[in-house]
C-alpha cells in the first residue's frame, strides 16, 4: 500500500473515532488527554482553522485549576505524562493560549519523590537494590511518584519546545531542564537505550525499550554530540520492532537527527514501509495514539516532537 493511501486511512479511522463530546479515547469514547492531543497534532493540516481552534479550546477545558491535565475525566486527578503532551500540543497548536503557562509551571513544580531528602537518601543508603542517583530527577506520570523515562522525555520536549515564548524565568526553565537530563544519562542502560525507569536492578542491567529509548532521544535532541546519545541511536537503528506504537516512535525520534545522519533517511523509510504493512493487521491499531503517531511517522511534514539543534 502506497504511504499516501495508508495515511489516508488511518486519517478517516481517527475522524471516526471522534467524538463531540469526549473529543478522542484510547479505543472507547471516554475522554483521553494523549489520544486527543496527538489526534490534533496529526489532524492539524486536515482540520480547517474554525474546527482545530474549536477542538483547542476543548482541549483547554479539560485543564484542571491547578494546572495541570488528567489523564482522562478531570476527577481522576493530575498527570504529569497528560500535562506535558498538552503543553507540547499547546505549543505546537496555539502558542499564544493563556493554559501554556499555568501547564508550564505545573511541570516546573511538579517533584518527583527522589526530589524529597528523605526519599534521596533513602535510595542513597538502604534501597540500593536499583542503580540510580537519586539526586539526578526527572518527572513521574504524576505527580509526587518516582521519575520514569517516557514522562520525563516528554516534559523535557514540551519545555523546551516552550522556551522562545518566554513564559517563564529562562533560570527556573534551564534548572529544571538540566536535572531532567542529568536524570535520562543517569538511567540510560548500559549498551544504550533506555529501559522503562532503571537501568540495573539487582546488579542485573536491564534491557532497553523502543518507546522509551525513542521518547528519550528525541528529548536529547540537542545532546546528539553525546556518546551515550550516539551509542543510544545506534541500538535504536538495530532494534527489530513488530509494533506499531514502538515503530512510530522510533520513526519520528530518527527523523530529529537527519541533519547529522543522512544515513538515518533510508532507515526511516524502510521504517515506514515495515509501517504500513504491520497496520495491515488490524489489530495493531486498535488505540487512537498509535494510529495518530503512525499518520506522524508515516507524514514527513509532521513531527511535532523535533528540537531544534544545540
Amino acid at each position: 500500500m502506497p504511504a499516501s493511501n495508508a495515511v489516508q486511512f488511518l486519517i478517516d479511522r481517527l475522524l471516526r473515532r471522534y467524538s463531540p463530546k469526549a473529543l478522542w479515547g484510547f479505543a472507547t469514547s471516554q475522554y483521553s488527554t494523549e489520544a486527543t492531543c496527538f489526534a490534533l497534532l496529526a489532524l492539524r493540516g486536515i482540520f480547517d482553522h474554525a474546527t482545530l481552534a474549536r477542538e483547542v479550546r476543548a482541549l483547554v477545558n479539560s485543564c484542571r485549576p491547578d494546572g495541570f491535565w488528567p489523564a482522562v475525566d478531570r476527577d481522576t486527578g493530575p498527570g504529569v505524562w497528560a500535562t506535558a503532551i498538552a503543553v507540547n500540543t499547546l505549543v505546537e497548536l496555539s502558542p499564544g493560549n493563556r493554559a501554556l503557562r499555568s501547564g508550564i509551571h505545573a511541570l516546573l513544580d511538579a517533584s518527583p519523590q527522589e526530589a524529597h531528602w528523605l526519599y534521596c537518601l533513602k535510595f542513597s543508603t538502604v534501597d540500593t537494590h536499583v542503580r540510580f542517583d537519586p539526586k539526578k530527577y526527572g518527572w513521574g506520570w504524576v505527580p509526587g511518584t518516582l521519575s520514569w523515562v517516557i514522562p520525563t522525555a516528554m516534559a523535557l520536549m514540551a519545555l523546551e519546545r516552550s522556551r522562545n515564548l518566554d513564559l517563564v524565568p529562562a533560570k527556573d526553565l534551564e534548572r529544571r531542564l538540566d536535572l531532567g537530563y542529568a536524570m535520562l544519562f543517569d538511567r540510560m542502560c548500559p549498551g544504550g537505550g533506555w529501559n522503562a525507569g532503571n537501568s540495573v536492578v539487582y546488579d542485573v542491567a536491564l534491557a532497553p525499550h523502543i518507546d522509551a529509548s525513542a521518547l528519550a532521544l528525541a528529548a536529547l535532541r540537542k545532546h546528539s554530540r553525546n556518546p551515550d546519545v550516539q551509542r543510544s541511536l545506534s541500538w535504536l537503528v538495530s532494534a527489530n520492532c513488530s509494533s506499531a506504537y514502538s515503530l512510530a516512535w522510533k520513526i519520528l525520534a530518527l527523523r530529529s537527527y537527519l541533519d547529522i545522519q543522512p544515513r538515518f533517511r533510508a532507515i526511516t523509510e524502510a521504517a515506514r514501509e515495515q509501517l504500513i504493512g504491520i497496520l495491515e493487521d488490524p489489530a495493531q491499531s486498535t488505540e487512537t495514539t498509535t494510529v495518530a503517531l503512525a499518520i506522524l511517522a508515516l507524514k514527513d511534514d509532521l513531527n511535532p516532537f523535533a528540537l531544534e539543534p544545540a
